[in-house]
């Protein structure tokens, strides 16, 4: 069977979200009769007062899953922090790290009493003009298109690992730009 050609956002959002792996892998370490270990066992049976089975859906989960959703959890995982952070998270819901296009807002006088901008007194007698943002604020929209870069170098990170490592598909880095900002900026300038 020929392998099927995916985006890594695709694969990732579909090893995630649609085959559920990461609550498989957190249910494989459960022995045969859902319990993590002897102590384990014991403490259930003292604090219930009977054996308690969990794992019993995340044993189901597994064993529906596709070899290849492990492998690119697998991988995912393995990533440096904060990408897999990033990429596990926006992996689940199937989005992308907000990038803000509108970019930083302005630096503006606050209008005090009167319509006239908002003062304030400093210890010389001298007044000072007191500003906002109309907008965000430039360390705010540096920080999300740092972590969107981020997110952006794990997945290429995560596309290199899994290209000969996986039975069913070929992925392929992301579509969307490293700095998609920069690409909005030339085509308005």
């Amino acid at each position: 069977m020929a392998k099927k050609q995916i985006d890594i956002e695709k694969l990732v959002h579909w090893a995630l979200a649609d085959q559920q792996v990461g609550r498989a892998s957190a249910g494989s370490d459960v022995g045969m009769l859902g319990y993590r270990s002897g102590q384990g066992a014991m403490d259930q049976m003292q604090e219930y007062g009977q054996m308690i089975q969990d794992g019993v859906v995340e044993r189901l989960i597994a064993s529906n899953c596709h070899m290849d959703a492990f492998a690119t959890y697998d991988a995912a995982m393995a990533l440096p922090q904060p990408a897999q952070a990033l990429v596990i998270a926006h992996g689940i819901k199937g989005d992308r790290p907000d990038w803000y296009p509108e970019g930083a807002g302005q630096r503006v006088a606050r209008i005090g009493r009167f319509g006239r901008p908002a003062t304030i007194a400093l210890s010389d007698g001298s007044k000072q003009v007191i500003y906002d943002w109309d907008g965000l604020p430039p360390s705010q929209v540096k920080c999300a298109r740092a972590q969107y870069m981020v997110w952006w170098e794990g997945l290429v990170a995560l596309t290199d690992f899994l290209k000969n490592n996986l039975e069913d598909h070929i992925p392929h880095p992301p579509r969307v730009s490293r700095e998609p900002w920069m690409v909005a900026a030339k085509k308005v300038g």
